[in-house]
């Protein structure tokens, strides 16, 4: 499980230090990708099978269009001896990440954002509207 906030910088080279916490969980080989939003996302081996499962659903034109997106923008990646991740160039020019970043925990997957694009979001955050769809789901909190 992915949990917590991490600030950290990017090298010159495109590499950050993954938080100790999350590397007994991306152990050996694990992918990156992006999505909708402008972040990096990060999936352990056994999470990105479950995700590349979900295209199953999807049929004709719209599971072409969509996994085309998904997949030409995945790297399978590792960590170095120092436990850095080298985000690939595309997927760091897609989330503007400059030099200063910040990698959440999702549960299931973490994400690296640009410091000053995640600030910006979550200034936007509207906690009583997340609050409101938590209950909705029928999870106590």
């Amino acid at each position: 499980m992915f949990l917590g906030e991490f600030n950290h910088t990017v090298d010159g080279k495109g590499r950050v230090f993954v938080p100790a916490c999350y590397r007994d969980q991306l152990i050996g080989k694990f992918y990156v990708s992006i999505t909708e939003e402008k972040c990096v996302k990060l999936y352990s081996k056994e999470e990105w099978y479950k995700f590349c499962d979900r295209f199953d659903d999807i049929r004709g034109e719209k599971n072409t269009k969509s996994s085309r997106f998904i997949f030409r923008n995945a790297n399978e990646v590792e960590l170095d001896t120092s436990g850095r991740l080298l985000i690939p160039e595309k997927l760091r020019k897609h989330a503007e990440i400059k030099k200063d970043v910040v990698i959440i925990g999702r549960n299931t997957l973490a994400e690296i954002w640009d410091k000053d694009l995640f600030d910006k979001y979550v200034e936007t955050e509207d906690k009583e509207e997340i609050m409101e769809y938590i209950n909705e789901a029928g999870i106590p909190t």
